[in-house]
């Protein structure tokens, strides 16, 4: 969604109206700053994302647009959410409770406008092996080529992301893997402690554990490694070529 989708004046309306919210929101937990509150639209966040930062005369929260129009009540517990983050605290309320559960059911309501070939391929083999197909195909990308964060799982857009290094790898075993351990995240989804998350709750390793492999994370490293080094002498051809489970 972007901000030009929205007349100036419903921009202006707006900003009040999230401001106000925010200052509700700091009044709650009873925090004694009385820096001014502003709130800014940016386009470039992904749905239903923002952040907060601070300046010694102001603070300052930047929202995705698609926040326009949300209940007061789960908009307040974004704003305590981010407080609770900037102040280090430690709180829970009716209103960080609803967000935490609107953020987590945002991925069943997000349109799939993106989805990978190869990628539906591995998605499609882990769902038929532990979720009888019944789990909805979410967007699925490519994302960079890291070897250090292999895969991730939007809440906010629906969409996991699997790094490059796997594209076009003959060891379907490892993207699998990888691919499966989003998808847990899509099930399971988080726990919400006070200003911090679980993601990788006991019923989350547990359902990991099923896939079978053992020393799959050792696999995984040796790879990353050896990805690693290919690319360092440029031969990432013969490398994708010679790796094969």
């Amino acid at each position: 969604m972007l901000v030009t989708h929205y007349s100036p004046r419903e921009l202006r309306a707006a900003k009040e109206q999230l401001t106000s919210f925010a200052v509700k929101a700091r009044y709650a937990i009873k925090q004694n700053d009385v820096r001014p509150i502003s709130v800014r639209f940016s386009a470039k966040f992904s749905d239903y994302n923002a952040n907060v930062r601070y300046t010694s005369s102001e603070i300052i929260f930047s929202v995705s647009p698609t926040w326009i129009g949300v209940s007061e009540e789960i908009v307040t517990g974004l704003f305590q959410h981010l407080f609770s983050k900037a102040y280090k605290l430690r709180i829970r309320t009716m209103e960080t409770d609803l967000y935490h559960s609107f953020t987590q059911k945002l991925s069943d309501y997000i349109h799939v406008t993106s989805v990978d070939h190869e990628l539906k391929a591995s998605f499609d083999r882990m769902n038929e092996r532990f979720f009888s197909g019944m789990m909805e195909v979410p967007n699925l990308k490519w994302g960079s080529a890291s070897t250090t964060k292999l895969g991730d799982f939007n809440f906010h857009t629906n969409t996991i992301t699997i790094s490059t290094i796997f594209q076009g790898a003959p060891d379907l075993l490892l993207l699998d893997f990888v691919m499966y351990h989003e998808m847990l995240h899509k099930k399971h989804k988080f726990k919400a402690t006070g200003n911090s998350h679980t993601y990788h709750s006991s019923a989350f390793r547990r359902d990991e554990a099923l896939y079978g492999v053992p020393d799959i994370e050792e696999r995984l490293q040796k790879y990353c490694r050896t990805y690693q080094f290919a690319k360092k002498k440029s031969s990432l051809h013969s490398f994708l070529r010679k790796w094969a489970p």
